[in-house]
């Protein structure tokens, strides 16, 4: 297994992959850059080397919100494109395979 290092990176080193179908709009941004002053920057973005984002549009957009110049960045380089981009579409469909358990949540919010 390879060793997973994170860096920190400058946001301005990284190039959002313009071709990203994920949406969100400033008010987003905004609720996730609030997050982020409450909690800090916890999940690294996922980047190669040359810069270019794999994983990880809307917390940079955010932490650019919040006022951050650096994110921590795992590098995920030796990747053929064709993986690059099937990971960017998976990564993100992810999140929409599970449901919540609505009367553990209830709970959640009420503790």
């Amino acid at each position: 297994m390879n060793e997973m290092i994170i860096e920190q990176v400058a946001i301005a080193a990284l190039t959002p992959y313009g071709q990203n179908p994920r949406k969100y709009g400033p008010v987003e941004v905004e609720k996730f850059a609030a997050a982020i002053k409450e909690f800090g920057f916890r999940v690294p973005v996922l980047a190669l080397r040359d810069g270019r984002l794999i994983d990880g549009h809307f917390r940079l957009a955010a932490a650019k919100a919040a006022g951050m110049d650096e994110v921590p960045c795992l590098y995920v380089d030796g990747w053929p494109e064709e993986k690059v981009r099937a990971f960017r579409l998976a990564v993100n469909r992810m999140a929409e395979l599970a449901s919540w358990d609505e009367d553990k949540l209830a709970q959640e919010l009420r503790e």
